[in-house]
């Protein structure tokens, strides 16, 4: 009997094991980047000469980011799912080794500290896609907490 157990219980192992990596690498929180990697041409004018986009779809709603090229053959598109559940995926370009890519991911719940994407509300505020408030803490300059004291430096004689 327990010769047949072990067995049974290695393969049942293996099995969730390949399918929990298989389902890491497709899954993406919501409001996180999910970035489709592709090996194109690199010659010529690839900025210029090469057109590519794709078309993220979940149910009826459809978005179509374009991509960029990245440099060494290497071309990207981005895209940042905004709600839960499965979304599938299809390149559009003008070369053929572009073209026609498909794949499809599963969107999650954000993890704590993932609000979303800042946005406008009520006209003046500014607020998480979740409902967070959004409040800004320093001016756009990074060397502002030293401004205050740059003031006083040049008020004294």
């Amino acid at each position: 009997m327990l010769k047949y157990i072990l067995p049974i219980a290695i393969l049942a192992i293996a099995v969730s094991l390949a399918n929990a990596q298989k389902s890491e690498m497709n899954m993406i929180e919501r409001w996180g980047i999910y970035e489709v990697t592709l090996n194109g041409p690199d010659t010529g004018n690839p900025f210029t000469d090469v057109e590519l986009a794709a078309e993220f779809k979940q149910d009826d709603r459809t978005f179509e980011p374009d991509g960029f090229y990245d440099g060494d053959g290497v071309y990207k598109i981005r895209f940042m799912p905004d709600e839960v559940g499965e979304w599938t995926y299809i390149t559009k370009s003008n070369r053929s080794e572009l073209d026609g890519q498909a794949g499809r991911f599963i969107c999650v719940e954000p993890s704590e500290g993932n609000h979303g994407p800042v946005r406008v509300y009520k006209d003046f505020y500014l607020q998480y896609a979740d409902g967070t408030p959004y409040h800004q803490r320093y001016a756009t300059n990074p060397n502002y907490s030293r401004f205050p004291n740059y003031l006083h430096a040049r008020r004294e004689p």
